[in-house]
């Protein structure tokens, strides 16, 4: 079914309105591909990006909620009693014939997104040896963190899969401090970002897992099915050119 991309803005609008986490320099309308994509850029565990998740989520009814996650991981964030960050918090304001789904690399259509970035950047063989190879430590994570989900005990896997931030700023906080507080935090990493230049096979890396997500998500809209993604925030501009350039 065809999604009404001027009610959406309606409804988004509705809720920033009333909720300064809810603001544009986070949520991303994307109505170039063929039904709209909502992409939410979240800092991960933050208490602002949680929120929004759920407030987004349990408002636009998605058909398909997607997480900067490999597939294989999707347990580990629908299993849950509650407890979790923003991907838990979408996951669980789902409605239940929703889709689940993680969109991020390892998965499928990894490699041919990797062959793309690759014709594209044309980096050095080392450079492309080294992603690969940081793709391979992705899909150990993905692994271990699959197995814990299963109830594999954490102590056999070598530690929890997954580490939680931890932030001044509780979670009974008002949504305005929330959202200055996230604020801050992304203006900080934003300018250490931009202060350093990541090392090639980083950027490339960075490119497949980019590529890989947003062509997922162009896949689901090309169906007619409404999308609510969650990644991080320094991914949303990528997402967002990827899935409007499919």
């Amino acid at each position: 079914m065809t999604t009404d991309t001027a009610e959406l803005r309606r409804r988004l609008d509705g809720l920033a309105d009333t909720d300064p986490r809810i603001d544009g320099a986070y949520v991303r309308l994307v109505d170039d591909a063929p039904d709209p994509v909502v992409l939410l850029g979240v800092v991960h565990d933050h208490p602002a990006s949680v929120a929004r998740a759920r407030r987004v989520v349990d408002a636009l009814d998605p058909d398909v909620v997607a997480l900067e996650a490999p597939n294989a991981l999707t347990p580990a964030f629908t299993d849950t009693d509650g407890a979790g960050g923003e991907m838990t918090a979408a996951a669980d304001a789902a409605a239940a014939d929703a889709a689940v789904v993680g969109v991020d690399a390892p998965g499928r259509g990894t490699l041919r997104s990797l062959a793309s970035v690759v014709a594209d950047e044309r980096p050095d063989v080392r450079t492309v040896a080294s992603a690969l190879a940081g793709l391979g430590r992705l899909g150990v994570h993905a692994a271990r963190g699959r197995l814990q989900a299963a109830g594999v005990p954490p102590g056999w896997l070598g530690g929890d899969f997954e580490r939680t931030q931890d932030y001044d700023c509780p979670q009974d906080a008002s949504p305005g401090e929330q959202a200055s507080h996230e604020a801050s935090r992304v203006s900080r990493s934003t300018s250490l970002l931009r202060a350093f230049d990541p090392p090639p096979a980083t950027r490339v890396l960075d490119g497949v897992r980019e590529r890989q997500m947003g062509r997922r998500l162009a896949g689901f809209a090309a169906r007619g099915e409404l999308v609510v993604a969650v990644v991080g925030f320094s991914h949303l501009d990528g997402v967002e050119n990827e899935v409007a350039s499919c």
